[in-house]
């Protein structure tokens, strides 16, 4: 099980991403490969990871134009 906390996760992957915005989605992958812990924990920490992104004064949710690709808002971070 990794150290870090989960806004502490969830911000690396935020910010290993070149455009410094990504879907929830997109944040889960990058953990699981990050740590691979995630593969195989139950799927509960999808939703602790979407709950550190809403409630956390750190992340911020920008809507996704409706003619952008894929689904679901981007989250990036507060500086």
């Amino acid at each position: 099980r990794p150290r870090n906390t989960f806004p502490e996760i969830a911000k690396e992957a935020i910010l290993s991403h070149p455009g410094g915005k990504m879907t929830a989605a997109e944040i889960f992958k990058v953990v699981e490969k990050k740590y691979p812990y995630f593969v195989t924990a139950p799927e509960s920490w999808k939703a602790t990871m979407r709950n550190v992104l809403t409630s956390h004064s750190c992340f911020v949710k920008i809507p996704r134009p409706a003619d952008a690709p894929g689904r679901g808002d981007w989250w990036s971070t507060v500086d």
